[in-house]
């Protein structure tokens, strides 16, 4: 718990240090134990930063983090320039107003969760802020019409707008918005990259006329809604680095001809297409609604093929692929061992064997695949390095290099034991999700033994690993976490332990 002179000399240490420090240490204690920042450690000795996150999950019963813990920011020094306060449900519009009216050198603001905030809290960000360049209201309940002061003032300037989750973002509010914004003659948005629509209401009627205001368009998130066609008439796909269309009723035939344009895709979600009519999640819910097929993976395996920079693939919850044989194997083999992130899960029909190319591969061997799947494709390398005086090696070494995989999630689906060899040849793995499926304790060593760098492990529903085999994982993996830097986070949490206990 610690003496009063242990606090003093902690609290000293505390004060001391810069403010840049401050952000650090409040970031991984905010991270690693939450429970142990009270309202009273936080207003004393964190409070003065340049960046300030906040959630409603800290603290503790004695001294939660509170409207009073937010309110707090309002009396910070000045040059604050990212704040995100997260999940704050009863605090009032009219206080958020009142806080970041004081800090005019806001740049980053994240309010998600936060469902009171509204117009008071836009207008106060539009008159304040000039310096804004990205806004995350998410799950609040800022209407369309009510955002046109913000986006006025900040339309030369503004990178990323997310307004995902609020009920009131439909096609008549939307249009209201659009024809307030276009009384202005020429009006868009230059500087934004990042658009985030999901779980709203709209339609193609809406995102397909707000799309040519935005005509550096980079990133865009519309999975649950109610659009069909995204982006299928304009000419921003070619920029296009990240593309979210998961439970929404887009074509899977229109999405690979877009995709064939967006040849600087990193990464794409297309979970559940068909499954939910933009109104729910369609992860777990029934087959037949569902529209991917392995007929379009193996479209979309020509597609991403072709594509050098794609690092991250989410097909969860198409729960019609991989009934073919080889279909996924395929995919594994010419795009997803290229990977960062992969997510498979929710295929009821995946099976171990469908992962063997995660094995390493030999360029023959993979040259040969190639030219089985896509004679066209292996055509078009040999003429384009017949251009360039070259060869197709380079492609090839590619494409064939080890797995590079950091994340794969194979949740619900009926991989086994049999799997084990084939992802422990995924060396940089660091999450494993397989919850849901029949890997044991043999499958699970196998693949921690050979995955050095795995921190994080979903076994919920894993029957066939024992209580304590779960806890030999997370025990050696808590040691490697110390090794690798984890014994000074340690350490720093005794000494907030001490403050936090003599600061109730």
């Amino acid at each position: 718990m610690g003496t009063d002179k242990e606090w003093r000399v902690i609290g000293s240490q505390l004060k001391s240090l810069p403010d840049n420090m401050i952000h650090i240490i409040f970031a991984m204690l905010g991270s690693s134990c939450p429970h142990l920042l009270s309202s009273e450690l936080v207003k004393e000795y964190f409070l003065r930063s340049h960046s300030v996150t906040l959630t409603s999950g800290m603290g503790n019963e004695r001294s939660p983090i509170s409207k009073y813990t937010v309110g707090a920011i309002a009396t910070m020094g000045p040059g604050l320039v990212r704040l995100h306060l997260i999940g704050f449900d009863k605090m009032t519009d009219q206080s958020f107003a009142a806080v970041i009216s004081r800090h005019p050198t806001l740049e980053n603001l994240s309010l998600c969760g936060c469902t009171l905030v509204g117009p008071k809290t836009i207008k106060a960000i539009a008159n304040a802020c000039p310096s804004l360049t990205s806004i995350n209201l998410n799950y609040t309940s800022v209407a369309p019409l009510a955002l046109a002061p913000l986006l006025r003032s900040s339309k030369d300037r503004l990178e990323v707008l997310k307004v995902a989750g609020i009920s009131s973002w439909t096609d008549p509010a939307f249009a209201q918005l659009r024809a307030e914004l276009l009384t202005t003659e020429d009006f868009s948005f230059l500087a934004l990259r990042t658009l985030k629509l999901r779980q709203t209401s709209l339609t193609d009627a809406s995102v397909n006329a707000l799309i040519p205001l935005l005509p550096n368009i980079r990133r865009v998130d519309v999975s649950f809604t109610d659009i069909r066609r995204p982006l299928a008439t304009h000419i921003y796909l070619a920029n296009l680095e990240k593309l979210s269309v998961t439970s929404t009723d887009v074509s899977p035939s229109d999405l690979m001809v877009a995709l064939s344009a967006a040849t600087r895709l990193r990464t794409l979600n297309i979970g559940a297409l068909g499954g939910s009519h933009g109104k729910r999640s369609a992860y777990g819910g029934g087959v037949s609604t569902m529209t991917l097929t392995d007929n379009h993976l193996r479209a979309l395996t020509s597609v991403l093929l072709q594509n050098t920079v794609i690092e991250n693939v989410s097909l969860v919850g198409n729960a019609k692929l991989a009934r073919d044989a080889d279909v996924v194997a395929e995919f594994i083999l010419l795009v997803g061992r290229r990977l960062k992130k992969l997510n498979l899960s929710g295929l009821p029909f995946l099976r171990s064997l469908d992962l063997l190319h995660f094995a390493p591969v030999d360029p023959e061997d993979m040259a040969k695949e190639v030219i089985r799947t896509n004679p066209d494709i292996w055509e078009k390398w040999r003429e384009e390095a017949a251009h360039d005086k070259n060869d197709v090696s380079p492609k090839l070494k590619a494409l064939s290099a080890d797995c590079s995989l950091r994340e794969l999630s194979l949740n619900s689906t009926d991989i086994d034991d049999d799997v084990a060899v084939y992802i422990s040849c995924c060396h940089s793995l660091e999450i494993l999700e397989v919850a849901g499926t029949k890997l044991s304790s043999n499958g699970l060593f196998t693949v921690i033994d050979a995955c050095p760098k795995l921190t994080t492990l979903n076994l919920t529903r894993c029957r066939g690993v024992s209580v304590a085999d779960r806890r030999r994982f997370f025990e050696s993996a808590e040691i490697g976490g110390e090794a690798g830097g984890g014994l000074s986070l340690r350490t720093a949490l005794e000494s907030i332990t001490a403050i936090s206990a003599r600061s109730e």
